[in-house]
């Protein structure tokens, strides 16, 4: 009987172990992605500036 209340309670803390050991990853994926997100943002605004300062692609008309 006292092996099984144990077996209980080593599931229980190792499930909550588990929940916390996830919800870590699960947050450094969301900061990582966050991340480039804020890395992205300045290449696409050079991006646009020199599109607009160069202007649009010619297509060669044939």
């Amino acid at each position: 009987m006292l092996g099984k209340i144990f077996g209980i309670c080593f599931l229980v803390v190792g499930c909550l172990m588990a929940f916390g050991i996830l919800a870590g990853i699960i947050g450094v994926a969301v900061g990582i992605l966050w991340f480039l997100v804020k890395l992205s943002i300045p290449f696409l605004l050079m991006y646009a500036g020199y599109r607009l300062i160069v202007g649009a692609r010619q297509s060669p008309g044939y």
